[in-house]
C-alpha cells in the first residue's frame, strides 16, 4: 500500500508540473483493464498469466503541437500508474531426503510488474467526436518475482528499470470536456532472469480540468 501511495504521489506530482499556464488544457483519466503478463511462468505445471489492472493518468495539451503530418498532431504530454494483474506459476522440485530418498516438493513463482510511464500523444480525428490517440515514451518499471517452496515464502527479488512504452486509445467525445473509450497499454518487464510483456485491454473514460 505504502509502494502504490508513493507512486500516485509522484503521478500526482508530474501530472501537474505538465499542467502550466502556458497549456491549452490538462486532463486526467482512468482505465479498468484486463492484464496479461506474457512469459511470466517459469514454472511449468501450471500457469496463470491473466486478470485485472488498471491505469491512472495526468497530462496536458499543448497551446501549439509539437509535430503535425496532416490530421495527426502530437500535441500532448502524459505521465501515467500501470499496475497490473500476477503471473502465477506452478511446479514440482524433487528434494534428496536422507534415508528416504528425492521426495517431491510443490513450487510456486509470482510475477508483478507496475510502470510509471512518460509518454508523448499524438491524435489522428477519425470520425465526428471520434479519435485514435497514439502513445509512445518510456516507462520506469517495478517488478517483483516471489517464491514459496511446500507453501512457504521462500524470498522474493525486485528490479527496477526503464522500458519502453507504448499505448493506443480510441475515444468518443460524450461531453465537451469528457471522452470514453477502448485503451491498450503495453510495457517489458525483467526481474531475477526472467523477461517478459505486460500488455493491457481495457474500457475508462477522460475529463479535462
Amino acid at each position: 500500500m505504502r509502494k502504490t501511495l508513493i507512486q500516485l504521489g509522484a503521478a500526482f506530482a508530474l501530472g501537474s508540473v505538465f499542467v502550466s499556464p502556458a497549456a491549452a488544457q490538462g486532463y486526467a483519466g482512468a482505465v479498468l483493464s484486463l492484464s496479461k503478463v506474457s512469459d511470466g511462468c517459469p514454472l511449468p505445471e501450471k500457469c496463470d498469466d491473466s486478470g485485472r489492472g488498471g491505469k491512472l493518468y495526468f497530462g496536458t495539451r499543448m497551446a501549439e503541437p509539437l509535430l503535425r503530418l496532416g490530421a495527426f498532431k502530437v500535441a500532448a504530454m502524459e505521465v501515467g500508474l500501470l499496475r497490473s494483474s500476477k503471473a502465477r506459476s506452478q511446479g514440482v522440485e524433487l528434494v534428496d531426503i536422507v534415508d528416504e530418498g528425492e521426495l517431491p516438493f510443490a513450487v510456486r513463482n509470482t510475477i508483478k510488474a507496475d510502470a510509471l510511464t512518460f509518454a508523448l500523444v499524438g491524435s489522428l480525428p477519425v470520425a465526428d467526436r471520434l479519435a485514435l490517440d497514439v502513445k509512445a515514451g518510456a516507462a520506469y518499471v517495478s517488478s517483483t518475482i516471489r517464491y514459496e517452496f511446500d507453501g512457504r515464502s521462500d524470498g522474493s527479488r525486485t528490479r527496477n528499470r526503464l522500458s519502453p512504452y507504448a499505448g493506443l486509445a480510441l475515444q468518443y467525445g460524450v461531453l465537451s470536456n469528457v471522452r470514453v473509450g477502448a485503451a491498450v497499454d503495453v510495457f517489458r518487464f525483467n526481474v531475477a532472469g526472467e523477461s517478459g510483456v505486460v500488455s493491457q485491454l481495457g474500457f475508462g473514460a477522460e475529463v479535462d480540468f
